[in-house]
C-alpha cells in the first residue's frame, strides 16, 4: 500500500502538504456541489463534504498521536449527524446543525488534546473559554495563510518543475486560443460549430459567479486550516479539581428555601390541573396555558441546575438536605411542564417545536435525575460535562430518527381521536420525507374526513375544493424530488421517488 504513504507523512512539511491539499479538495468540492442550494437539497453531497472536514480532523488528531478509540464518545454522536443527511429531508434539523456541528467540534476536538488519563472538570470558566474558542479561528487566519505559505515555498525542486509547467501551459493556450483554434474554425464549418458550443462553455469560467466559487473555495480552506489550529489545543481554562471554595450556608439556604416555598405554591395551585387532566376548549386560551408556561418552567429548571451546582457539596448538611428537597420539586416542576405538553400534542397534534420541546423535557429529566443519583450517591458531580454529552447524544439520535415520519403519523392517529382538534393540513410544513403517507391518507380519504371536521364552514365546499391545498403540495414535493440532481438526493427521496415510478 505504499500509494497511502502520503497519508503517513514522515515530517511537519508532509503533513502540512496533506493539510492544505485536504482542505483545498473539500473547499472545491463545497462549492461544485452546495453552492446556493437550500436545506431542503443537502443530502448525499453534504454528507460526503462534512465527512471530509471531519476526517481532516480526526486524522490532523490521530496524527498528534491521540486515540480515536477513546474519543470515540463524541466522534460517535458526530458521525451519526453526517450520516443523517445521507438519510432524511428534515431542512429545520440541518439548519440548527449549521451552528450544532462546528460548536460540539470546538468543544470536543479541544478536549481530546489532553494528555491521556488527565481529569479536566467543566467549569464557568471552562464555558466562556469555549465560547472564546469557538471564534478562535479569527485570529488564527494569518497563521493559516503561512501554512499555505510554507506548503508553496517547501516543494523544493517541484517548484522549478512546477514554474515550467505553468509557463508552459500559458503559452499554449495563448497559442491555441489565439492562433490554432481561429485557423481551424475557419477552415472547416462542422470544427468551427463544435468549437463555438466549446468555447460558449470555457466562458463561463470568466462570469462573476465562476469568481465567487473560486474566492469562496479559497476562503473556505483558509477557514478550515484556521479551525484544525484555533481549536486543536488542550483547554487553557484552569480545571477546579482542587478543593472547592465553600458557599456561605446561610446564603445559599436562604436562597434555595423562599425559591422552594414559591415552587410549592405553584405545584400546589397546579395540582388541579394535574388531576383534571385536560385543556380548555378554547385555542386562545389553550395557547396561553401551554405556551406561556412551557418554556418558562424548562428555564426555571436551567436555573434549578446553577442553583443545585452552586450549592453542591459546598454547604452545611442541613442544606445539603434542603437541595434534595428543592431537587425533587425542581423534577415536580418540570412534571408540570411535561403534562402541559403532553395535553397540548394529544390536542393539538406534534410539529417541530412541539416534537423538539418534548425532547427538551426528557433532556431535564435526564440532567436531573444525574442531580439526584449524585445526591444519593453522594458523588462529585460534573454536571455541565454530563449535560454536554447528554445533549450532543440525543440531538445525534434525533438526527437519525425519522423525525417527520413520526409527526406525520403520530397526528394521523391522533386526529382519530374523540374530541381532537389536530388539523393535518397544518403539516404542509413538512418536507418530502412524508410524501409517501401524506399521499396514501389522501387516496383512503383520511384527508378529506380530517378537512371536513377542521375547516370552517367546510359543507358549503366541494371536496376538490377541500382537497385542493393537500393535491397543490403532494404536486409540488413531486417537482421538488424529480428536479434534485442524485448527488442532492438521500434515502428518503430514493423511497419516494421508487413509489412516484411504481404509480
Amino acid at each position: 500500500m505504499k500509494f497511502l504513504n502520503f497519508l503517513r507523512p514522515s515530517d511537519a512539511v508532509q503533513e502540512n502538504r496533506v493539510i492544505a491539499g485536504w482542505s483545498v479538495a473539500s473547499a472545491v468540492f463545497f462549492v461544485t456541489a452546495l453552492w446556493g442550494l437550500d436545506p431542503g437539497r443537502l443530502g448525499l453531497n453534504a454528507a460526503i463534504y462534512l465527512l471530509a472536514v471531519f476526517g481532516l480532523f480526526l486524522w490532523t488528531l490521530r496524527r498528534r498521536g491521540r486515540s480515536l478509540a477513546a474519543n470515540a464518545y463524541w466522534i460517535a454522536p458526530g458521525l451519526l449527524l453526517v450520516a443523517s443527511y445521507t438519510l432524511y429531508t428534515n431542512p429545520f434539523l440541518k439548519t440548527i446543525n449549521n451552528l450544532v456541528l462546528p460548536a460540539a467540534l470546538a468543544v470536543f476536538y479541544g478536549l481530546a488534546h489532553l494528555p491521556p488519563g488527565q481529569p479536566y472538570r467543566w467549569s464557568g470558566s471552562f464555558i466562556i473559554a469555549s465560547v472564546k474558542r469557538f471564534f478562535s479561528p479569527l485570529a488564527k487566519i494569518n497563521e493559516a495563510g503561512r501554512l499555505f505559505e510554507n506548503v508553496r515555498r517547501g516543494s523544493g525542486t517541484g517548484k522549478g518543475i512546477m514554474r515550467s509547467v505553468v509557463i508552459g501551459s500559458v503559452i499554449m493556450l495563448v497559442v491555441v486560443f489565439a492562433v490554432v483554434l481561429p485557423l481551424l474554425m475557419a477552415a472547416d464549418a462542422a470544427f468551427a460549430s463544435l468549437m463555438e458550443s466549446f468555447l460558449a462553455r470555457f466562458s463561463d469560467l470568466f462570469e462573476p459567479v465562476t469568481v465567487a466559487k473560486i474566492i469562496c473555495a479559497a476562503l473556505l480552506s483558509l477557514i478550515t486550516v484556521a479551525a484544525l489550529i484555533g481549536w486543536g489545543r488542550a483547554p487553557s481554562a484552569p480545571s477546579d479539581d482542587a478543593a472547592e471554595k465553600p458557599t456561605d450556608s446561610i446564603i445559599a439556604g436562604i436562597v434555595l428555601g423562599g425559591i422552594l416555598l414559591a415552587y410549592l405554591l405553584f405545584l400546589g395551585l397546579q395540582a388541579k390541573k394535574l388531576l383534571v387532566g385536560q385543556l380548555p376548549f378554547s385555542f386562545a386560551e389553550t395557547v396561553y396555558t401551554v405556551k406561556s408556561g412551557f418554556w418558562q418552567l424548562i428555564a426555571l429548571s436551567a436555573l434549578n441546575v446553577a442553583l443545585f451546582v452552586i450549592a453542591y457539596r459546598r454547604t452545611i448538611p442541613a442544606v445539603q438536605r434542603l437541595l434534595g428537597v428543592f431537587t425533587a420539586a425542581s423534577l415536580l416542576l418540570l412534571a408540570s411542564a411535561a403534562q402541559r405538553m403532553a395535553l397540548y400534542v394529544t390536542y393539538y397534534g406534534f410539529s417541530y417545536e412541539k416534537f423538539y420541546a418534548c425532547l427538551a423535557v426528557l433532556f431535564c429529566a435526564g440532567v436531573f435525575g444525574y442531580l439526584t443519583w449524585c445526591l444519593v450517591r453522594r458523588e462529585r458531580a460534573d454536571v455541565l460535562r454530563f449535560a454536554s454529552l447528554l445533549f450532543v447524544w440525543m440531538y445525534a439520535v434525533a438526527a437519525v430518527f425519522p423525525t417527520e415520519q413520526f409527526i406525520w403519523r403520530a397526528n394521523v392517529a391522533l386526529a382519530g381521536l374523540p374530541g381532537s382538534h389536530v388539523r393535518l393540513y397544518e403539516l404542509t410544513m413538512l418536507s418530502t420525507d412524508v410524501l409517501g403517507p401524506v399521499q396514501e391518507s389522501f387516496d383512503d380519504g383520511t384527508l378529506l374526513t380530517n378537512g371536513r371536521a377542521t375547516i370552517q364552514n367546510s359543507a358549503g365546499r366541494s371536496d376538490e375544493q377541500i382537497m385542493d391545498g393537500w393535491r397543490g403540495w403532494i404536486e409540488g414535493s413531486r417537482e421538488e424530488l424529480t428536479q434534485k440532481s442524485w448527488h442532492q438526493m438521500n434515502l428518503s427521496d430514493v423511497f419516494s421517488l421508487m413509489d412516484i415510478v411504481g404509480r
